[in-house]
């Protein structure tokens, strides 16, 4: 597809330099380079840059985008990417990939309500609580898949246990037990770990799930489309924190509320609701929501609640502040771990390329076949090169573990024992304090 941008003013090379450092400096520091790279080439794109003009105002902005976008292979690909994201977002203007992206959220919409609807099999999930649970959490990710594809025409989405547990109030251990029920239910797959958060799609339906999502065709091109239909509009307000974080509610109601639209199911199935809750789920609906039976709208009749009868926003909106808070020391944690094996790499490249100048003035290791005395005496010149005052000395203390490191490894595929390794290295590279001695 050749793609052609057009009423786009001819920027100079300022002024697309200056645009880039504004958008990437807007991104989180944690974001990888690859990310960041494709950002400022959507953004440049869209400013009416060639790929060529993009690709070179990019180098200029961050040298670190060389890995990605030197390769014309890496660059094609990510090319591909951007110009998809400006036509899916481009409205009417591009009606082919406008096509292609309510296609993907007819996908999303008919699988969140196939497997939402669609009764579990005998022994599937542990108890009727973690089936009530997976079905809140599967209509959760599948509202999210929707927004993702209107946003940036991607269908999978990022989900941590802190994050379900958020929308949900679970604990952690509840809200991993949650996803993992959503994997073995067939539900969710994993397809990507991004920062340490996976990345999950929904999966595809069974016959009997496909059958489902036929039967309530007119809830799931509500869904697709935006307009009002009595069961969509439940499912829509599936993450509204009176549910998760009402006493009065909880997620039950929402639960037995979706149940009340559906006229297709088997006598008796409930989808996870036990038989004895109900008539007390009921009086908390009619005593919190009473606006429902004057036809009073569902996402209405909520608000109306925790704005006057409740403290679930403030009490949803603590524990979002302590899971950012949290999310921000993990990725910073994260970022000190990359830094630390990065510094590790360049510590031991540096010490192998040493040891490798070493070797030059003394020779090569022996082999253990070969005369205990040719083994010894290399020994003694390692020490003086390595140790004492050669041209190779380690003097950083902060390179000697990964010297030993090298040494070590290059002692072992010489054939030599892990006792006599120990003791090589101990010799080769005395600690100061032996020295002094």
């Amino acid at each position: 597809m050749t793609v052609v941008f057009t009423d786009t003013p001819t920027l100079t090379r300022e002024d697309l330099t200056a645009a880039l450092q504004i958008t990437l400096g807007r991104l989180s520091p944690s974001t990888t380079p690859k990310s960041r790279a494709l950002t400022g080439l959507v953004r440049a794109l869209a400013l009416g840059s060639t790929p060529a003009e993009a690709r070179r105002a990019l180098l200029r902005v961050d040298p670190e985008f060389a890995a990605a976008l030197n390769s014309n292979s890496k660059f094609a690909s990510l090319l591909r990417v951007a110009r998809s994201s400006i036509l899916g977002s481009s409205g009417s203007s591009y009606p082919a990939a406008a096509a292609a992206r309510e296609g993907t959220r007819l996908r999303v919409a008919r699988r969140l309500v196939g497997h939402l609807i669609t009764p579990a099999t005998a022994g599937a999930v542990a108890s009727r609580k973690t089936e009530l649970n997976c079905r809140v959490a599967i209509t959760i990710l599948g509202l999210m898949a929707l927004e993702g594809v209107s946003n940036n025409g991607l269908d999978a989405v990022l989900c941590s246990r802190g994050f379900l547990g958020l929308q949900m109030n679970l604990s952690l251990p509840t809200a991993g037990t949650t996803l993992g029920g959503l994997v073995e239910l067939g539900w969710i797959r994993r397809v990507a770990t991004v920062g340490g958060t996976a990345r999950w799609r929904l999966s595809t339906l069974t016959p009997e799930e496909d059958l489902v999502a036929w039967v309530y065709a007119d809830t799931v091109d509500a869904l697709v489309h935006g307009h009002s239909e009595p069961l969509a509009d439940v499912i829509r307000t599936v993450m509204h924190p009176a549910f998760a974080y009402e006493e009065a509610l909880t997620v039950r109601s929402w639960h037995y509320l979706m149940l009340k639209q559906l006229h297709h199911l088997p006598t008796g199935e409930r989808l996870g609701l036990g038989r004895a809750s109900i008539g007390k789920v009921k009086r908390a609906i009619a005593d919190a929501l009473p606006g429902l039976e004057d036809g009073q709208p569902l996402a209405d009749a909520l608000d109306e609640f925790t704005r006057t009868r409740s403290l679930a926003e403030y009490v949803k909106g603590d524990r979002e502040i302590n899971l950012r808070e949290k999310s921000e020391i993990f990725r910073a944690g994260l970022q000190a771990a990359r830094e630390k094996r990065q510094e590790d790499f360049e510590d031991r490249r540096f010490c192998r390329a040493l040891f490798h100048a070493g070797e030059k003035q003394i020779g090569e290791v022996p082999d253990a076949g070969q005369p205990r005395a040719e083994f010894e005496a290399w020994l003694v010149a390692g020490r003086v090169v390595f140790g004492i005052d050669g041209k190779c000395k380690v003097a950083d203390p902060g390179l000697r573990p990964a010297f030993r490191e090298v040494l070590g490894q290059r002692l072992g595929k010489a054939g030599y024992s892990e006792r006599i390794v120990e003791q090589a290295i101990a010799y080769v590279l005395p600690e100061p304090d032996e020295l002094v001695a």
